[in-house]
């Protein structure tokens, strides 16, 4: 009978586990284990890093495996299981991997997590309100709305009509007819009549022409003038030279329809061989019209006298009544040197209607120069660089000898340049423009608006600045 013997001490290698089998180091050199009939594992994905602390490896070290009791609750070691050994699978892929799944940690949560929405939150908020500004000085405008000096006064001025002068001399052709039962018949011969304007680049001296003057078509055809004429110089401003024009009214030098022609070019014969010739050189205004030479349907002479009185007292009144006033001129015609074209007849049926021109020197204004002198020369505190505008109704135009005088009762507006205020402005304060505008002597008051309304400054951009004129 085998006898029992009783032991104080538990034999080191007492149900040791496969976890107290010591592992062979992993230096260069040293082969793995590769366990034998075992399917191929399968690369295991690498887990995430776990901070650990590790004891330092002391090498060639050897600890020998304690033994330790499997079922203590301090331990709670896990007891081999040779099904679960079976079941576990290793890489034949590469060598250097672990065949043992190392335990892993969940993941690490920093507290920083935890604030990452309300992190989110403020930066959209900060960027709704970068966006939001950004649109809003893209859209800053700036208003300011005038209110004008305006007053009545009574004007008494006298323009000088020399070079220096607002004026510029010039002429103003005017037309009238009138139309009469034709009385019989009679054989007549007219010549043809028109308009050309004379044109000068010879000099900056002025050119007279005698009259009976001779103008020529390309075609040969001669026309003259009936009185004595003088031509202006040409003038040279900012290297432009502008050439002198006089308009003048030519008449066919013989009867009959072949000088009824159209516009066209004209030389002056009498200028051939000298320089002029080229220099001086007329065109046509109007066509070339009234030839004629046959039976033609006329009145009596006592109705045809009576009516070419008739025309130049139509003539005349149109050259006394106002000033022309167009959109940038006004034209004042002087009746002292009027002169009345050809009486031109034209028969329709048993009517014979007859034209008459008028032709006076003149002088054109521009409209705000002539405002502006007004303006200047009748308000007691205005400068040379104020601007006016004014109602011409209300004045009379008269000529003095080389003066244009204007008398009358007018409404005088101050003018403001819009474009020079807006470059004034832009990029200053409220405050600033406030105290720019009230040194304008031309604004009674101004009101002024900057969009958005916590901007304090106008924009930089002048597109962006609208000025209106109220009134």
């Amino acid at each position: 009978m085998k006898k029992n013997f009783l032991q104080d001490v538990i034999p080191a290698n007492h149900r040791r586990s496969i976890r107290d089998v010591p592992l062979p180091s992993h230096r260069s050199g040293d082969s793995k284990p590769r366990p034998t009939h075992q399917e191929p594992l399968r690369a295991k994905p690498k887990a995430e890093p776990v901070h650990q602390e590790v004891e330092p490896e002391i090498e060639n070290a050897y600890i020998p495996p304690q033994a330790q009791n499997p079922y203590t609750p301090e331990t709670k070691q896990e007891v081999f299981n040779p099904q679960k050994l079976q079941n576990s699978t290793y890489s034949n892929e590469s060598a250097d991997q672990e065949y043992e799944r190392p335990v892993q940690k969940p993941p690490f949560k920093s507290k920083s997590s935890k604030s990452s929405p309300m992190k989110k939150i403020l930066l959209a908020v900060i960027i709704g309100v970068l966006l939001f500004f950004g649109y809003t000085f893209s859209k800053t405008k700036g208003e300011i709305v005038i209110y004008p000096k305006k007053a009545s006064y009574e004007v008494d001025v006298a323009i000088p009509t020399d070079v220096a002068s607002v004026a510029t001399k010039t002429q103003l052709v005017k037309n009238a007819t009138l139309s009469l039962e034709a009385t019989s018949e009679q054989q007549v011969q007219k010549q043809a009549t028109g308009r050309i304007k004379i044109i000068n680049f010879y000099g900056e001296s002025s050119q007279e022409l005698v009259k009976n003057t001779r103008f020529q078509t390309p075609e040969g055809l001669i026309y003259q003038i009936k009185d004595s004429i003088v031509v202006p110089g040409y003038k040279t401003e900012a290297g432009k030279t502008t050439p002198g024009i006089l308009e003048v009214e030519v008449y066919a030098s013989s009867a009959g329809e072949e000088y009824n022609i159209g516009k066209t070019k004209f030389t002056i014969p009498g200028f051939q061989g000298r320089p002029q010739f080229e220099k001086i050189t007329a065109e046509s205004i109007t066509e070339m019209t009234g030839g004629y030479v046959g039976i033609k349907k006329v009145v009596s002479e006592e109705a045809q006298e009576e009516a070419e009185e008739k025309l130049q007292e139509q003539l005349t009144a149109q050259f006394t009544n106002e000033p022309a006033d167009s959109d940038s001129n006004i034209i004042l015609a002087d009746p002292e040197t009027i002169s009345f074209g050809e009486l031109k007849d034209e028969v329709n049926g048993n009517t014979v209607t007859f034209t008459m021109s008028g032709t006076t020197d003149a002088y054109s204004f521009k409209k705000q120069d002539l405002f502006n002198f007004i303006g200047q020369n009748t308000i007691i505190d205005a400068t040379t660089s104020d601007m006016f505008t004014l109602d011409v109704k209300g004045l009379s135009f008269s000529i003095d000898k080389n003066t244009v005088v204007i008398n009358g009762s007018t409404l005088i507006t101050s003018v403001t340049d819009i474009e020079a205020l807006k470059k004034a402005v832009a990029g200053k304060k409220r405050s600033e423009v406030m105290s720019l505008i009230n040194s304008y002597t031309s604004i009674e008051k101004t009101d002024i608006d900057i969009k958005p309304f916590w901007k304090i400054k106008f924009p930089t951009d002048i597109d962006r600045i609208m000025i209106e004129i109220a009134g």
